[in-house]
């Protein structure tokens, strides 16, 4: 008998059951009420909570996903910890991914796509990526929480081909620092990235010289970290030899205390002062001498006349 009821019948049946999932128990009943109540399924999931956006995205359904947002989903629920924009990139769902971000311009200018701009970046998700970057009005220099863009984390992961998506578009910021002040080219030059250094080097906006919260630049982090490529290509790019850390110490100072001999030799070639003077009035060759390093106390002697009045120990 309940099989011959008038469609508008079961449509007011629907509406008294308010609940999504009373009405999603009716619609899985039978093939007509699939068909008759199936969109008021998803108009009411819409203004209840928006679970149907939610699973239908996580589990790749591009034709429920579409459902969804035409029934009024929304596309950013605040209820969720993991935003449907998210939950797309991180799956690789790049039909999905470009139906979202039509769907609500407002991701273009928030967190979300921030968010899901350095997931793509962070799990090499190159396709996902360039379809974030093809939006119009899209703003690569989102920052997260803590400051970090996605061409940051390139920098950092070392993805060569998710830098190179980046630098192209439009607008984008080599020099944006986080909230530590740290650049894509700090981050590469601390992790050894040679192919991202060179890269973020032959941008013409690039800023090379730019320190972190501590006071030290990509050079310093180079050095520090052994990397002498990477300390060939800033030399290159023209960076500040003579930038000081801690207790005035320079990158020469700094590669003498670290007994990287090939380094100090690129440092003085490049023009690096060993008569510079740390706080206490040592030079490089006070520390070399003083630890007993004959092979860099006879670079630094044969780099420059050395000063009288400099300590010795």
């Amino acid at each position: 008998m309940l099989r011959h009821l008038p469609n508008e019948l079961w449509l007011h049946i629907a509406e008294l059951l308010q609940s999504p999932e009373h009405i999603n128990s009716l619609v899985r009943s039978n093939r007509r009420l699939y068909i008759l109540l199936n969109p008021y399924l998803y108009r009411c999931d819409a203004r209840y909570d928006g679970w149907a956006l939610y699973w239908a995205t996580d589990c790749g359904q591009y034709e429920s996903v579409q459902k969804a947002l035409a029934a009024g989903a929304c596309s950013q629920h605040p209820a969720k910890l993991e935003t449907h924009l998210f939950i797309a990139a991180r799956n690789r769902y790049e039909d999905i991914v470009q139906l979202l971000l039509a769907a609500d311009d407002r991701i273009l200018q928030g967190s979300d796509l921030c968010t899901a701009l350095s997931l793509a970046v962070q799990e090499k998700h190159s396709a996902v990526l360039k379809r974030l970057l093809a939006v119009n009005g899209i703003k690569p220099n989102l920052q997260g929480s803590d400051g970090r863009t996605a061409l940051s984390w390139a920098a950092q992961k070392g993805h060569t081909d998710a830098l190179k998506l980046l630098l192209a578009v439009n607008g984008i910021n080599p020099n944006s620092q986080d909230s530590d002040r740290k650049t894509a080219l700090w981050h590469a030059a601390r992790k050894g990235r040679e192919a991202i250094v060179k890269l973020l080097l032959d941008t013409a906006t690039i800023e090379p010289d730019c320190p972190d919260y501590s006071g030290w630049t990509p050079l310093i982090h180079a050095v520090f970290n052994r990397h002498e490529a990477v300390v060939e290509f800033l030399l290159a790019a023209g960076v500040d030899l003579e930038i000081r850390i801690l207790d005035e110490e320079t990158p020469l100072f700094l590669a003498v205390m670290l007994k990287a001999e090939k380094i100090v030799q690129l440092l003085l070639d490049n023009g690096a002062n060993p008569n510079s003077q740390d706080i206490d009035g040592w030079t490089p060759l006070t520390l070399a001498r003083r630890k007993g390093h004959e092979g860099l106390v006879k670079l630094l002697h044969s780099a420059s006349k050395i000063t009288s009045n400099s300590v010795e120990v």
